[in-house]
């Protein structure tokens, strides 16, 4: 009960601000694309820090078309860090092009004004066309000159615990290659994103009625709580410690079905996330979270989740 009274006050004084980590995203070496035939067609991007997204892009063209690009885009939430970073080469049918994107060496280093812990998950997807060199992207955890990961494709995803996030930088520098020559195209991506690696789970209990997606919980790096967001207005949501499924009145999308206890409501404002401390006085908990939109012709419920943190 205690911990109950608590959370309830923590909820009434309303939404906390969240910390998040700070991604510093740069090329480690010059970013280079050409496409070579006839002539050499070329673009450079500086070795420096990087802005969130960008490319370099040469194209050449004669009875068809050679195309190396390489781009980058770099994402950054309370709940997480996401950057992607791809290279695309394509050279049409009876053209003898070289396309090049090699080595595209980005440097990614995280860090947090206050100690947070993480895990880093780094994944690629990859397409090839036939008869092309299959490009493949390498990982240097902590930038210390000394490949952890030679080939990320046959490795598979790798998810690398980061324990003591803080003030000084977590580097990790991942390396994209590709190349061919000929007919042929080859896309390839690799993801890396930073997400807190906190003892807080949260999962879906209901599925939504609405037609959209709109409501997400998701734990934050370093006030040990949870993110609550909602793009709907106007909008509640229903904070609760039980469970009391309410099958609400018919609506066109659908039954809808609220499922936590009434505990606590909290309005919601579109773009205006609300964070939910949770320390050490609260845990062990279990409870609810449900949004409810009200509309002129029925009240519709989102996805319910259910948090515990322990």
């Amino acid at each position: 009960m205690q911990a109950r009274s608590i959370l309830i006050a923590l909820l009434a004084l309303g939404p906390l601000t969240a910390q998040s980590v700070t991604t510093s995203l740069s090329a480690a070496t010059n970013i280079v694309c050409s496409v070579s035939g006839f002539v050499l067609a070329g673009d450079v991007v500086p070795a420096g820090p990087l802005p969130t997204t960008g490319n370099c892009s040469a194209t050449l063209s004669s009875i068809g078309t050679g195309v190396a690009t390489t781009s980058w885009e770099l994402i950054e939430t309370p709940t997480g860090s996401m950057t992607r970073m791809r290279n695309l080469l394509s050279v049409a049918p009876n053209v003898n092009f070289t396309a090049r994107a090699r080595p595209q060496e980005f440097l990614l280093e995280y860090s947090s004004p206050i100690p947070a812990g993480a895990r880093l998950e780094i994944s690629q997807q990859l397409a090839i066309g036939p008869y092309t060199l299959a490009p493949y992207a390498q990982v240097d955890l902590g930038n210390d000159g000394n490949l952890d990961i030679f080939n990320l494709s046959q490795s598979g995803p790798i998810t690398v615990p980061v324990t003591s996030l803080g003030s000084t930088p977590f580097a990790v520098r991942i390396i994209l290659h590709s190349e061919h020559s000929g007919p042929g195209w080859s896309d390839l991506e690799v993801t890396a994103r930073l997400v807190p690696d906190v003892p807080i789970d949260v999962s879906k209990t209901a599925t939504s009625c609405l037609n959209e997606a709109g409501f997400t919980v998701a734990p934050t790096f370093t006030n040990s709580g949870v993110l609550v967001t909602s793009t709907f207005l106007p909008s509640v949501t229903v904070f609760g410690f039980g469970l009391n499924p309410l099958l609400l009145p018919p609506a066109t999308t659908g039954p809808c079905l609220l499922l936590p206890t009434p505990d606590v409501l909290v309005l919601m404002t579109p773009g205006q996330p609300f964070s939910v401390a949770l320390p050490a006085a609260v845990r062990p908990i279990v409870f609810h979270a449900q949004l409810a939109v009200v509309t002129p012709q029925a009240i519709l419920t989102s996805d319910a989740y259910q948090i515990v943190a322990w």
